[in-house]
């Protein structure tokens, strides 16, 4: 499996633990099939030494891990794959395919998985190392070979997945750069019960959780076993159920857990006892998806929260000692640079620890994507372009700014909230008395360099 998570020609300075392949390589497992993964993060082969370690390694199958900042460079190997390979089965997955099952005929995969897609995947494997037909019929897959059809999403129930495989993976090799230390991400949910306008997700997926005894065994592996100090919880949303998150706190109290965590949060009612727990049992940091600073355009994203809830949930994180990092998309159709700088002012005067600000891009699947190609402003096949390099980045059309100039008010924007007195001595204050001065600063030059940003996919 070839993890593409990287930017082209760069180190990838986050980087993300493969924790799809631990799920699959724990059901590979136990069906005796062996597996590999080569995480471009890790070590950004080239395009040609790619191509020798297939060679060498001569597999039946090769899996790809879509993203959409990586599409252009999946895409070029895809096509050398299965032009100098005929003979290997290439499939596609990942949140690009998620988003759009399509691709997978795009970029000429010749099978494709999406959803809860972890069995399926397996058995896949299996059929073909046993040299049995493929199951056609299976749900969350996806076919490619002489016909395309896409069968119906699979949607599982999370506790029978195996506790993922962390063996295989060398774990001091991912990494926290404030903490300093392991970093891996769990998960205690899947699905999001809310539909923002700008998600990939937006068709409200049915919220499922995994048991307190499933995650509480994971725990055990992650923390006891594997030493992780550091965990990013990557529900869509953790506190979708104040009371789940009450029981999480408790079993980690409970079992003496040591590990500092990082979680996405709404501005929804969690009480102040409940942020205290969520502290005492190692909360450290949380994500929280504010997007403008002016109400109107947030509610035409689907958030009708205000700003007076945003300040006052942000205040309570803050006063526990919970370090808040907020989300900000800059680009709006409706934006005028008023608005922009509405945007920036709140997240000044904000006690967030730390912004990203979002060039708002089209994700293929939301709801502003087909609005855009229903109103003629992109093609239906922007993305396909892109993946061929026919196009840049399929950022949302605005009326009046070009995307140059939107870009330009992105990097504004950091400027702004670090010179901004008391977010520039919190943030030194920190920095030093963690020794962290050259980390921040990559950070710093990693979020500006908004031509080459993760996080605007």
């Amino acid at each position: 499996m070839i993890s593409s998570k990287r930017k082209e020609g760069k180190e990838f300075f986050f980087k993300f633990p493969p924790l799809a392949y631990t799920y699959f390589r724990s059901l590979l497992n136990e069906r005796n099939i062996s597996s590999d993964i080569i995480d471009l993060q890790l070590t950004p082969f080239t395009e040609d030494e790619l191509i020798e370690i297939i060679k060498l390694k001569n597999p039946l199958i090769v899996g790809f891990s879509l993203f959409g900042f990586t599409l252009p460079f999946s895409y070029r190997i895809i096509q050398r794959v299965k032009q100098i390979f005929p003979e290997i089965i290439v499939v596609a997955g990942g949140s690009q395919v998620n988003a759009n099952p399509g691709i997978v005929n795009q970029i000429n995969a010749d099978y494709g998985f999406y959803g809860d897609c972890e069995f399926a995947f397996a058995d896949f494997c299996d059929d073909i190392v046993n040299r049995r037909s493929v199951n056609t019929s299976a749900d969350s897959l996806i076919i490619n070979k002489g016909e395309f059809r896409i069968n119906k999403k699979q949607v599982i129930d999370l506790n029978t997945l195996p506790i993922p495989d962390y063996d295989y993976i060398n774990i001091p090799e991912y990494y926290s750069p404030i903490f300093k230390t392991s970093f891996f991400t769990a998960e205690t949910s899947r699905g999001c019960p809310y539909a923002c306008a700008f998600c990939d997700k937006n068709i409200k997926t049915k919220f499922r959780t995994f048991s307190t005894d499933w995650i509480e065994n994971n725990l055990e592996a992650l923390v006891n076993k594997h030493k992780v100090g550091y965990i990013e919880f990557v529900d869509e949303i953790l506190t979708c159920r104040e009371d789940r998150v009450v029981e999480i706190c408790e079993m980690i109290l409970r079992n003496d857990f040591k590990f500092r965590w990082r979680f996405m949060a709404r501005a929804t009612d969690i009480s102040h006892e409940t942020i205290n727990l969520i502290k005492r049992a190692g909360g450290s940091e949380v994500i929280i998806g504010i997007e403008f600073g002016n109400e109107d355009i947030r509610s035409k994203i689907g958030k009708n929260i205000s700003n007076e809830k945003y300040t006052q949930t942000i205040n309570h994180y803050y006063k526990k000692g919970i370090m808040v990092w907020g989300t900000f998309i800059i680009g709006h159709q409706d934006e005028s640079k008023k608005e922009m700088n509405e945007t920036i002012s709140f997240a000044r005067k904000s006690n967030i620890f730390f912004p990203h600000f979002f060039h708002l891009n089209l994700m293929p699947g939301s709801m502003i994507m087909r609005d855009a190609v229903s109103e003629g402003l992109v093609e239906k096949d922007i993305w396909e372009k892109h993946m061929k390099g026919e196009v840049n980045k399929p950022y949302y059309p605005h009326p009046k700014l070009s995307s140059e100039t939107i870009d330009k008010i992105v990097k504004k924007a950091y400027l702004m909230f670090l010179v901004t007195p008391k977010h520039f001595f919190r943030l030194s204050w920190f920095v030093l008395k963690r020794g962290l001065v050259f980390s921040v600063i990559r950070i710093i030059y990693y979020m500006m360099s908004v031509k080459k940003n993760k996080f605007h996919y």
